[in-house]
Order: structure tokens, then C-alpha cells, then sequence
């Protein structure tokens, strides 16, 4: 997916991996390597820019928070938190889901991939709420369909496509968003 994005892609990504400390930088750099975007490991107080990937720092919440920009605009800040485990795991994709949802709103995008457990579920719930767009990844591309599995279990799916299918249909919302 990372490797389909388009540099110019007018939004930031943010990857929420449940990967422990010390994995998720060898991650950023491999991604980085393949992809047109930058891609970055978070960076606790950072802020969010367009046509940059984001890689979730093992061990840690990646938690949006509000950062208006001098253009009059809502930007989004990345805050490090070490609260206790959501699901078994930290970090957990519903503190990011979650927490993007309330800053962004509408302009917020949930997409779930393979995964056990049922992280991703609430979070892609507040996405939806908030009006952003949602999507899993179909069963047949997936080698666990837990995470997507509780997030259709909560109805808070858009849409269901197959893996391919998914970059092109980031870039196509992000541009309706423009």
C-alpha cells in the first residue's frame, strides 16, 4: 500500500503496527526505501505533515492531538503516551483511530489490514461517527481477520476491498477532500 501512495498525497498516514520497541525504526527505514512518500518513525511533540507516513514508535500510544496551523487550518500533533496496554498491545490503532477522529473529523481516514485480536474495531466506530471513511481489507487477503472482524462486527465499515484496491481508493478520498 505505502509503495502505491503518491508523493504529492495531500494528507499525512499514520501506520499504528502492533510491533514491539526497537522494531518499528527498522520498519520506517525499510518502507522508506520503497515508497515515493517520506516515511518516518513518530517522534513524541511532532507535527503532522502532508506526504509524510508516520510509523507508530513501538511501546508507545501514538495520540493525535490539535495543532492549528498558521493558515488558519487544524494540523495534528503526535503525543508519545505510555499508558497502560488497549487489547493486549500498545500501541493500539483504537488510541489512534480514536484520537485522529477528534481532530479531524470528516477529513479522517481508518483503513484496517490483517490483524488478530480486536484493536481497530472502536476506533474505526469514532471515524465513522465523526464522519471520516472506513475501510477493511477483504478476508481473502488477510492472513488474520480479527482487527477487521471487530470493526465489522461494530458496523462502523465503509467499505470492504481487496488489497490492491486500497491505494488507489485513499488517493480518490483524499482528493474529494480537496
Amino acid at each position: 500500500i505505502v509503495s502505491s501512495l503518491k508523493s504529492d498525497l495531500n494528507a499525512a498516514v499514520v501506520i499504528t503496527q502492533h510491533m514491539p520497541a526497537g522494531f518499528t525504526a527498522s520498519l520506517a527505514e525499510r518502507l522508506n526505501r520503497i515508497s515515493p512518500m517520506n516515511v518516518k518513525e513518530t517522534e513524541n511533540s511532532e507535527t503532522l505533515n502532508k506526504g509524510t507516513v508516520y510509523v507508530s514508535k513501538g511501546g508507545f500510544h501514538t495520540i493525535i492531538s490539535a495543532n492549528p496551523l498558521p493558515d488558519g487550518t487544524m494540523g495534528g500533533k503526535i503525543t508519545h503516551s505510555k499508558a497502560p496496554p488497549v487489547h493486549a498491545v500498545r500501541p493500539a490503532v483504537d488510541k489512534t483511530f480514536s484520537s485522529g477522529a477528534k481532530v479531524f473529523g470528516k477529513r479522517t481516514m481508518g483503513v484496517i489490514l490483517s490483524g488478530m485480536g480486536s484493536d481497530g474495531g472502536e476506533g474505526m466506530a469514532h471515524i465513522r461517527t465523526s464522519g471520516g471513511r472506513t475501510i477493511v481489507v477483504k478476508e481473502d487477503d488477510c492472513l488474520v481477520y480479527g482487527m477487521a472482524r471487530s470493526a465489522l462486527e461494530r458496523n462502523s465499515v465503509d467499505k470492504i476491498l481487496p488489497l490492491k484496491s486500497i491505494p488507489r481508493d485513499i488517493i480518490r478520498s483524499v482528493a474529494a477532500l480537496e
